[in-house]
């Protein structure tokens, strides 16, 4: 019996199940992709079998709700200059304290993406030549926002005690003392799938705000958060007396970064001018009116639709891991706390990852993204994004494993 009919037959008391069975079932079957597709288009440039596991975003239709508000915005027919309603600001407080148990900082404003706030953060409180500490490895365009800017990068590795990564607090504490001017976070970490634990905020919060480093978090992640595990945004522990900017967006948790936009914000009034100032002097602060409405669909009413991913997403993990396992290879995958992005350790097969990522495209029809493009400690790692049908996640391992298998 169609699922549509079946929805039609069964107690008001299920619609939840059966939506959540419908909006799974939808991730077994998305649509095809856009001829603009970036993730799909330019894999098709190097192969029509190529499959895209590299760019981080789903293949996954976005929320109904979402698709409707746009239709219905599209419906009104006036797209005129449009600016971010308080409204908007208001779904964002309420999902946070709904979802995360916390609320937002006081002062806000829209950015054209979590990247622009870096940059601009980067460019508006630092000098050229000043240090800027990121942790490697990590989403590699924070290193060209700092040294494409004529900044001095400096590296704090992240440390692997054998079970998962963690903060080298010896080191961070060596280069804010050196005098660093900002410090970038990546929370959830993306590509090593940390959700960082409240003490260990706490802690390098305290050393930010011991040396007078301004701590840019960027939280684009922070909603996709597997079970058992809790999102702890930097504001939710004691951050009195530090300088905290905070960058959200609803892009990654609801598949819409065709719509790109972030959330800045702080309770340092100053901090939120600054960058909305920057905005209108670079000519970014025209507000796209589809955009603004589907983020605030999205958090009106996106719940039940991420639910539904992570679940989809936890049994994808499961089924790669299972597959990996039984290739019985000298691999280690990562504990995937948050984002749904899976981080290979090929070190004991492999430290060339490069070559690994170029296999795999040749002979698993795989696109990974090499793991030393994140910096140093990403070498002899590959990062493989699992937002995808569960068949395609399951076919495409068992080619990955099979190529694995044979090299080693």
């Amino acid at each position: 019996m169609p699922l549509a009919v079946l929805h039609l037959l069964v107690p008001k008391k299920h619609d939840r199940y059966y939506r959540t069975v419908m909006i799974r079932t939808s991730f077994d079957l998305p649509p095809e992709p856009n001829s603009d597709s970036v993730k799909w288009q330019f894999a098709r440039r190097i192969s029509d079998s190529l499959e895209p596991y590299w760019v981080a975003d789903m293949d996954f239709a976005a929320p109904e709700p979402v698709v409707d508000a746009v239709r219905k915005r599209l419906e009104n027919r006036l797209l005129g200059y449009t600016f971010a309603r308080e409204e908007l600001y208001t779904s964002f407080a309420e999902w946070l304290e709904t979802r995360i148990g916390t609320r937002p900082a006081s002062h806000w404003c829209m950015l054209p993406g979590v990247m622009a706030g870096v940059r601009a953060a980067v460019s508006l409180y630092t000098r050229p030549g000043d240090s800027v500490i990121v942790q490697t490895p990590v989403y590699f365009p924070f290193m060209d926002a700092v040294e494409g800017q004529g900044r001095t990068l400096v590296v704090n590795e992240l440390r692997h005690d054998g079970n998962r990564y963690r903060f080298d607090f010896e080191s961070l504490e060596t280069a804010a003392a050196a005098g660093a001017r900002l410090f970038l976070l990546c929370s959830p970490h993306n590509p090593v799938g940390r959700v960082w634990a409240a003490e260990e905020l706490q802690q390098l919060v305290d050393v930010c705000r011991r040396y007078g480093v301004l701590l840019v978090s960027d939280e684009i992640h922070g909603d996709l958060v597997m079970s058992g595990y809790r999102f702890v945004p930097t504001r939710g522990v004691d951050c009195r007396g530090l300088r905290l900017l905070t960058l959200s967006s609803a892009t990654k948790s609801f598949n819409i970064p065709g719509l790109p936009s972030a959330i800045a914000s702080s309770d340092d009034e100053s901090i939120i001018r600054t960058i909305r100032d920057r905005m209108h002097r670079i000519g970014a602060d025209t507000q796209n009116a589809l955009t603004l409405t589907a983020v605030e669909a999205a958090y009106r009413s996106g719940a039940e639709w991420l639910d539904a991913v992570l679940s989809y997403i936890a049994d994808n993990e499961r089924a790669v891991r299972a597959l990996f396992d039984a290739g019985r290879l000298p691999v280690r995958i990562e504990p995937l706390e948050g984002t749904y992005l899976l981080w290979i350790d090929c070190t004991r097969l492999s430290s060339d990852d490069v070559t690994l990522r170029a296999e795999l495209q040749k002979r698993a029809d795989a696109w990974l993204v090499e793991g030393s493009k994140f910096g140093s400690g990403g070498e002899g790692h590959l990062r493989m994004n699992i937002a995808a049908p569960k068949d395609r996640i399951v076919a495409a391992t068992e080619r990955i494993v099979a190529v694995l298998e044979d090299i080693s």
